[in-house]
C-alpha cells in the first residue's frame, strides 16, 4: 500500500464509513495497529469519517488515539437551534443554486421555504447527507417527468419511495398540510 501511495502522488487518505474496520477477531488482526504504523511512517495523513459507533476503533488504541487531532463532529442538525437552521436553510439555498449552476434542472426549487425545510429536517433527523440523499432521489423523480424543477411532490415520492423503505423515517411529512 505504501509503494502505491508513494507510485501515485497520494496526498491524502480519506477513509469514509470507519465504523466498519471496528469489527475484529482477535489483537493480531486489528487494524488500529496498521493504521498507526501508516501514520508513524508519515507515508499519507489520513482522514477518519464515521458514525459514533467507530469510536471504540479510536478508544481501544490509546497509542493510535494519540496519534490524532481532535475530531471535528457533524452533528444532527436541531430545529429549536437557530444557528442550526440557517445551516440547514444555507445548505439546501446552495444546493438549489447547484442544481441550477450544473443544469440538471433550468429553474430554482425553493428549497429554503420554511416549510420544506421543516419537512427535510422532519425526514433527515436533520442529518445533512440525508438531506442530499433525499434530494437526489427527488431529482430522479423530477427529471423522469421532464420538470423544470424540484416540487414538493417529488419530495413527497422521494420520501416514500427511499426514506420510508430505507428505515430513515416512519411517515411522510411532506404529505401534511401545509400551514402557511
Amino acid at each position: 500500500m505504501k509503494a502505491c501511495f508513494e507510485r501515485f502522488g497520494t496526498e491524502l487518505l480519506i477513509i469514509d464509513e470507519v465504523q466498519h474496520l471496528n469489527a475484529r477477531i482477535s489483537d493480531k488482526n486489528d487494524v488500529t495497529d496498521s493504521l498507526k504504523r501508516l501514520l508513524d511512517d508519515g507515508v499519507v495523513p489520513i482522514v477518519f469519517l464515521g458514525t459514533d459507533d467507530a469510536e471504540d476503533l479510536f478508544t481501544r488504541n490509546l497509542q493510535l488515539s494519540g496519534r490524532l487531532i481532535a475530531p471535528c463532529d457533524f452533528r444532527a442538525l436541531t430545529l429549536s437551534s437557530p444557528s442550526d437552521r440557517s445551516l440547514l436553510a444555507g445548505y439546501v439555498t446552495l444546493l438549489d443554486r447547484a442544481i441550477v449552476e450544473q443544469r440538471i434542472l433550468p429553474s430554482l426549487s425553493g428549497l429554503n421555504d420554511p416549510w420544506v425545510l421543516g419537512c427535510l429536517h422532519a425526514v433527515s433527523s436533520g442529518v445533512i447527507g440525508r438531506v442530499s440523499r433525499l434530494v437526489g432521489a427527488a431529482l430522479e423523480i423530477a427529471l423522469r417527468r421532464d420538470a423544470s424543477q424540484l416540487e414538493t411532490s417529488d419530495l413527497a415520492d422521494a420520501v416514500d419511495r427511499w426514506a420510508i423503505p430505507n428505515a430513515i423515517c416512519q411517515t411522510n411529512p411532506f404529505l401534511q398540510e401545509r400551514l402557511s
